[in-house]
């Protein structure tokens, strides 16, 4: 029986129809010839072989959702607070580990910036949530955020701690020209709305992530994974890097025109409902295929989803078995079985993208849950000497190491004191 599509025209319920449910129906616009055979129908859909006998490059851009769970890799059904996403830092252990909880000096940069960088975009509530619009309205937001960007560049920083004063400098200058490109995106935008382009709302997110301190790379190269013998590419619209060597990934962003659907008030937050399959399908073929250089272990990648001024943090947790598998074979059996460790007694499901509610970053409210969390990854990234420390108290993975040793850990004068009193 064939059935019709949205177009009126008739199609078969053939393999190629399951195909387009994983890749788009766009998928077969670019099929290189009838001849194309296939090693496996999930990973490898046209395993178009060449003159070279190579297979053709395969890119997660035509992914759908339903293409990333044939890998067993699957959307939580509902959003997780944010504070959840620093436990990363905790359940991974990573070569260059990332500092959390702040303290003594580290806590007062933090908290000095979050606090300061609050205080500077605070007026930015004033563009009534949506700086898309026109007419009067857009004179209005233009004339207010030429008055910000006066204000910002006028700004002095009173600060006698010079080791202080240079990280809000630092993050003053990012303010400036996050006003610059949001006065530039009013203007250009003015007459027209209508037609601003993704790229429009990528160079926002990236000068406002750059506020925070993110080392924001705009030009991101194309990642290779293989998957079941197929060279996959990936190419997200921005990475935010680690800076000391520019490979590792502290985090991939998407960033999408239109604007968020509105779900139910009365209902957590659940990100299949407000986005399409095609986004989500594109996003966690980007999360897998950056997992190689995580800055959180291969184990561990973090992203971004933006709809126009709207972000929505996510995370792919999965295991070095789970992995092992779908480059290997493609498709995942059982997957919704997949484990990972987390610690000796403990094992979280693999394969899971969690994600955040979303924050509107030019909404003083959201924004004030989100900027603490972009500061605190920020500050991981800063290069040369004025990258944080730990401070010099053992970390927690020390003193574990030392407690299943049967090491002390108490300094020597410590244990001198303990055995006086003893």
């Amino acid at each position: 029986m064939a059935a019709k599509d949205t177009r009126g025209r008739c199609r078969s319920r053939s393999a190629s129809g399951s195909r387009d449910n994983v890749y788009g129906s766009d998928y077969k616009r670019r099929k290189s010839s009838p001849a194309c055979s296939s090693r496996s129908n999930v990973s490898n859909p046209c395993s178009s072989t060449a003159s070279s006998g190579k297979s053709q490059t395969e890119s997660v851009s035509y992914w759908m959702r339903q293409r990333a769970e044939k890998m067993g890799i699957f959307y939580a059904t509902e959003a997780t607070d944010i504070t959840e996403f620093y436990k990363i830092s905790k359940e991974w252990e990573v070569e260059e580990s990332i500092i959390y909880p702040f303290t003594g000096k580290n806590k007062q940069i933090l908290d000095s910036l979050v606090k300061f960088i609050k205080e500077k975009l605070k007026r930015t509530t004033e563009f009534n949530d949506n700086p898309v619009t026109e007419g009067q309205r857009s004179l209005r937001n233009i004339k207010l955020c030429e008055k910000m960007l006066e204000d910002t560049e006028n700004s002095v920083i009173d600060e006698p701690d010079q080791n202080l004063k240079w990280y809000l400098s630092r993050s003053l200058m990012k303010i400036e020209e996050f006003y610059g490109e949001l006065l530039s995106f009013l203007r250009q935008n003015r007459f027209s709305p209508e037609e601003i382009a993704e790229t429009d709302f990528t160079k926002l997110l990236s000068k406002f992530l750059e506020i925070c301190l993110l080392n924001v790379d705009n030009f991101p190269k194309e990642r290779v994974m293989e998957i079941n013998g197929v060279p996959t590419a990936s190419v997200p619209d921005l990475r935010i890097k680690f800076n000391r060597d520019g490979m590792t990934v502290i985090g991939v962003v998407e960033v999408k025109g239109m604007r968020l659907k509105k779900g139910p008030s009365d209902k957590k937050f659940s990100i299949q409902g407000v986005l399409n399959d095609r986004v989500l399908g594109q996003h966690a073929g980007e999360l897998l295929v950056d997992h190689i250089e995580s800055m959180f272990g291969v184990e561990a990648v973090l992203g971004i989803l933006c709809m126009q001024t709207t972000i929505v943090f996510t995370l792919l947790e999965v295991s070095k078995d789970h992995l092992r598998r779908i480059v290997e074979d493609g498709e995942v059996e059982q997957r919704k079985q997949m484990k990972r460790k987390v610690g000796e007694d403990d094992a979280k499901n693999s394969g899971i993208i969690l994600y955040t509610k979303p924050y509107d970053y030019l909404k003083e409210e959201d924004r004030e849950e989100v900027i603490e969390f972009l500061v605190w990854l920020g500050l991981q990234t800063i290069p040369g000497t004025h990258r944080l420390q730990k401070e010099k108290s053992m970390t927690d993975q020390e003193e574990k190491r030392r407690e299943k040793n049967g090491l002390c850990m108490h300094t020597v004068s410590e244990c001198n004191t303990i055995d006086t009193i003893i």
